[in-house]
């Protein structure tokens, strides 16, 4: 049998949807006993809730009888052949099912397994699985707002919990346009998860919609102040004032270098394989040649070369008191891989480290764009030989060419390249 409560209550046997009857105190409480499935759930507790904290004096006696006909239409046997018993044990009872059977069981299985794993997309994929399970709100056809809330503690932050990494994973692996699809209805009903408020605006600036971004954060912070009386934490304010600080793109520009930029991007990727450090390119320019073009057009290109997704930082290098300080870009990446901002470093080298051990093992392209000098760029360099480096610049970056080995394309037109190693 499969038994799901994310939702509306339902019982499968094979395709075969199982008619549970018209009492809806029965329905609830087999959804309480599939909410705690394995685990002694007291008479007292079942009744309070069944209830609401108000019982009549013949309340236990009544679920006694609502047992007894569950146990009747799933375990007719009284011997779990069908994969499921009801269990007095001492003044409690205990349904006795498969983790595997129950969606709410499989829901935390997906993620923790997804928590222990590294690869970011592997991690995007089963807390979409996770989410998936997700129908409407739980035992939506049996059970009270209140005794959602008291039965369940803590399963809807759970799953907002899940939305919040599995946006993070998403936009590490390049793909905002899902991430906007997915959050901006939440984001309108609870203004006050502002990591979620965060990736919905990081995703809109990815996607080139710098204007929407911008309208989401003022949104939210007329719907914090004006119905819970707050302000946005530090690294929202932040991270719109970084995209505040950004200038949108009225045209597309030129892709610099032209096809055989594209072409030289791929011969580097190709010979570096198999190397022992990450390949690291320096795509210099003038402003307006199309540097940012040919890194995003590359990528795009060459995604399936990079399962465990992209990362894209604005240095924002234009000037020095424009440019993003390496703790402020670390940061960024840090959050882009899912890490909550009360665990990133304040200090540079600790966050360097705490980046460097995220990424280890990933293969992942990462785009440092409009770069200022080389000592911006060093702590953001991976030492992991799974990851392809572009770092756009209106500068030479002749340091990291001299010591750090970078490719370095200089595209003097649009249609112009010369390459060094």
């Amino acid at each position: 049998m499969e038994f799901r409560i994310l939702g509306p209550l339902e019982v499968l046997r094979g395709s075969e949807r199982i008619v549970l009857g018209r009492r809806r105190g029965e329905r609830c409480l087999l959804g309480l006993l599939l909410l705690d499935a394995g685990e002694v759930v007291p008479l007292d507790r079942l009744v309070d809730l069944l209830w609401d904290g108000d019982p009549p004096v013949t309340a236990r006696g009544t679920v006694m009888t609502h047992i007894a006909r569950l146990r009747s239409l799933l375990d007719p046997h009284r011997d779990g052949r069908l994969g499921v018993r009801i269990i007095r044990v001492g003044d409690g009872y205990l349904i006795d099912v498969g983790a595997a059977t129950v969606d709410v069981c499989r829901f935390r299985e997906l993620y923790e397994r997804a928590r222990n794993t590294a690869g970011v997309a592997e991690q995007s994929a089963l807390l979409r699985e996770a989410l998936q399970l997700w129908r409407g709100p739980l035992l939506a056809d049996v059970a009270s707002e209140r005794v959602r809330q008291r039965a369940a503690t803590g399963l809807d932050e759970l799953r907002l919990s899940v939305l919040e990494s599995w946006a993070d994973a998403e936009l590490a692996c390049g793909r905002a346009s899902q991430v906007i699809a997915a959050l901006a209805d939440t984001v309108r009903r609870q203004p006050q998860r502002e990591r979620l408020v965060g990736a919905l605006m990081l995703a809109l600036h990815q996607e080139g919609r710098q204007a929407e971004a911008l309208t989401v954060y003022r949104r939210t912070l007329d719907l914090l102040g004006g119905r819970l009386g707050l302000e946005p934490e530090p690294d929202l304010r932040r991270l719109h004032a970084w995209i505040a600080q950004d200038r949108p793109t009225v045209q597309l520009p030129p892709l610099a270098g032209g096809p055989d930029a594209l072409r030289r991007l791929d011969a580097i990727l190709a010979a570096h394989a198999g190397d022992l450090g990450p390949t690291v390119v320096v795509i210099s320019a003038a402003a307006g040649a199309g540097k940012s073009t040919l890194a995003v057009h590359w990528g795009r290109r060459a995604r399936q070369q990079f399962p465990d997704g992209q990362l894209h930082v604005d240095l924002r290098g234009r000037t020095a008191a424009s440019a993003l300080r390496p703790i402020e870009a670390l940061t960024v990446l840090l959050r882009a891989l899912g890490l909550p901002a009360d665990r990133i470093p304040a200090d540079v080298d600790q966050a360097a480290c705490v980046y460097r051990s995220s990424v280890a093992g990933r293969r992942l392209l990462l785009v440092l764009d409009d770069a200022r000098d080389p000592e911006q760029v060093r702590p953001l360099l991976p030492g992991d030989p799974g990851i392809m480096v572009l770092i756009t610049s209106r500068n030479r970056l002749g340091g990291l060419v001299a010591i750090e080995g970078a490719h370095r394309l200089t595209c003097d037109t649009a249609h112009s390249l010369r390459s060094a190693p």
